[in-house]
């Protein structure tokens, strides 16, 4: 099993960074990314901020062609970094799928205590759909157990 998480800007095209956002980070950093996207977005007629969607999948690969798959998303916005909880790019980006406090005002993911960012996280929605998998019993029916128990089948 493998986990892989992105984030991707509309800006440029909605599939970068995307899984490259490590090394986007390593290059320009959190400001840099927060620039980028606010060049790109004002030159498009936009505003200082981006929409973004981060996206996290959990794959499970019984075999060569029996794998699984799992994603969760959380669409939000690129912003000036904020907060200093969490890690990568958490202090710049702002998830739409909040309550915003009685100004108006959003937080980052980096803002937010770890039990608010795992409400709406695209890590817990993935994670959620692979728990929803297992406990559902669906995981006896593919992989290995099953090819195993045909082939017994199959022999006897």
């Amino acid at each position: 099993m493998i986990e892989d998480t992105s984030l991707s800007f509309d800006c440029l095209g909605g599939n970068l960074p995307g899984p490259y956002i490590k090394w986007f980070l390593d290059g320009v950093g959190v400001q840099g990314l927060h620039k980028m996207a606010s060049a790109l977005s004002s030159n498009e007629g936009g505003s200082a901020t981006t929409r973004a969607v981060a996206s996290c999948i959990f794959t499970i690969a019984y075999s060569e062609d029996d794998i699984m798959m799992f994603e969760g998303k959380c669409e939000g916005r690129v912003v000036a970094p904020r907060g200093d909880k969490g890690f990568g790019w958490d202090p710049i980006f702002e998830p739409v799928e909040q309550t915003a406090a009685a100004d108006g005002s959003r937080k980052t993911f980096a803002e937010m205590s770890a039990e608010e960012k795992n409400v709406i996280s695209h890590r817990s929605k993935a994670l959620a759909a692979l728990k929803e998998y297992f406990a559902a019993g669906r995981h006896i029916q593919t992989g290995p157990q099953k090819r195993a128990r045909e082939d017994e089948a199959a022999t006897s």
